[in-house]
């Protein structure tokens, strides 16, 4: 290969620093729809109470950074005990009628157990109107206004559980308060939201700067406590797939790939005439979580081949003796290396984007097996094996890989566009850092599938390719990369 085309595919990992400030979208009009009547059960508008949305017209004033003076004694405390360590998922007993998805998780390690006994233990801001800060031991948020306030904690997440214990304190029920996930760290309320109201009604929605999108919508469910009382909220970000349990029942969920990674935060919507609600939070609990198979249909049992495939004789076996043994290539401004060193194929990249080496043998359906090693310490990045890479060596093709802090993808890059197969997840079975990790990339058919270490930890459906050249990949958002490939082995499947 004379020419070697790279591609700036920046692999997006959100980082930020908070900002102070509160403010919001609309959601295509200047008020939000709150159903009194299940939505789409043909209520008129007189049985329709408006629910602001968030708006600039609405924008609560900016958060003092100033030490907020005292917040009134809450008039209650919480009549039910928190609950313990998350029990596996349940089968899902009320779903929503917009959504036909239901994926499992694994619950990982516990990232964040929040009691408040602390006053500075979340973000605290306080004006006239709204306010939000520890107070004996819970946080407890009060607005006066027609919007959503949100206090954040300041530390990124991606996949994860929370979990929070929130008693409504006032007795106005036309409200909402809840659970954010993956927050915009400038703090201008983006994120996904997930709620309950006063009045029984639970909703999943996303901010996006100037509108706010309904997820699955206001739905009325018994499970949840009317008035001012006590619900244990669940929140489920993990990958693209969100949920919401309330009280230990699936009441909604859906997918939606907008945000990966963010602050976690409780929020409260006042009433829409200005009516005071006041909540209070306490035992929040952020799990890290991973996926444990991804959704083709709705019958797809996780960490099963969802796809039939038989091995059969070996088309190539290279251990990288020899120099001339896969594609060699440099930039010559020492940004980008590829070749064989010390009896392994080694990539080597100083610059952001994806960097590739191929061979020139032609296939179709293949099992391709690699061992890798990452040499570099930055974490933030992808590698792993190409199938079906487009002759012209122009980046096309299927991609199989995982990243140095333990995630994996598969990813079909088409043009100048990459198109996630199999979104990224964080995969237990990664071995993060410098560690050696055995690929598996599965090309059968419409068929792909990603083994880590012995383990399926992603499969795809796709017809977009049906031949080319295998190959091996790398990527990094800023820092260098160097990874090693060794003990390739490609199998003939059908």
């Amino acid at each position: 290969m004379d020419v070697k085309y790279i591609r700036l595919w920046i692999i997006m990992m959100m980082v930020g620093v908070l900002v102070v400030a509160c403010s919001g979208g609309e959601e295509g009009t200047e008020e939000e729809v709150a159903p009194t009547a299940v939505v789409g059960s043909g209520g008129t508008t007189e049985d329709i109470v408006a629910q602001p949305t968030l708006g600039p017209t609405e924008e609560p004033a900016m958060k003092p950074t100033a030490e907020p003076t005292a917040e009134p004694e809450p008039t209650a405390e919480p009549t039910a005990e928190p609950t313990a360590e998350p029990t596996p998922e349940p089968e899902p007993t009320a779903v929503s009628s917009n959504s036909d998805v239901t994926e499992r998780f694994t619950l990982l390690d516990v990232l964040l157990t929040e009691t408040f006994d602390e006053a500075d233990s979340w973000e605290n801001f306080e004006t006239e109107l709204l306010s939000g800060q520890v107070e004996d031991g819970r946080y407890v948020m009060m607005s006066q206004g027609s919007g959503y306030i949100w206090g954040l904690k300041e530390a990124l997440h991606a996949d994860v559980v929370i979990e929070v214990t929130a008693e409504q304190l006032s007795t106005f029920e036309d409200n909402g308060y809840g659970v954010v996930c993956r927050a915009d760290t400038s703090n201008n309320g983006n994120g996904y939201y997930f709620l309950v109201s006063g009045d029984g009604y639970f909703s999943i929605r996303r901010a996006d700067d100037d509108d706010v999108v309904s997820l699955v919508e206001w739905t009325p469910n018994d499970v949840i406590e009317t008035g001012a009382a006590v619900n244990q909220l669940r929140a489920v970000c993990v990958g693209d797939y969100l949920a919401l349990y309330v009280n230990g029942e699936l009441l909604g969920e859906t997918t939606d790939r907008t945000y990966v990674t963010g602050y976690a935060g409780l929020a409260v919507r006042g009433g829409p005439d200005g009516e005071m609600v006041q909540v209070a939070f306490d035992d929040v609990t952020v799990t890290e979580a991973i996926g444990t198979g991804i959704t083709v249909d709705a019958d797809a049992e996780p960490g099963v081949p969802l796809g039939d495939y038989e091995v059969l004789d070996v088309l190539v076996s290279e251990d990288f003796a020899a120099a001339s043994a896969w594609e060699t290539f440099s930039d010559g401004e020492g940004q980008y290396d590829l070749g064989v060193v010390d009896g392994r194929y080694q990539i080597n990249a100083f610059a952001g984007g994806y960097i590739w080496g191929l061979n020139d043998e032609l296939h179709a359906d293949v099992v391709i097996e690699v061992t890798t090693e990452q040499l570099s310490t930055f974490e933030d990045n992808g590698y792993g094996v190409i199938c079906r890479a487009d002759p012209s060596n122009n980046g096309d093709g299927y991609y199989f890989l995982i990243s140095g802090d333990g995630y994996s993808s598969i990813r079909m890059g088409v043009g100048d566009d990459v198109t996630a197969l199999a979104d990224w997840e964080r995969t237990r079975e990664v071995n993060d850092g410098q560690s050696v990790n055995t690929l598996q990339a599965v090309c059968v058919g419409e068929y792909l599938a990603l083994y880590v270490n012995g383990e399926l930890v992603a499969q795809a459906f796709d017809a977009t390719y049906t031949n080319g050249y295998a190959g091996f990949a790398a990527a990094t958002a800023e820092e260098s990369i160097q990874v090693a490939f060794d003990d390739l082995t490609i199998w003939e499947a059908r």
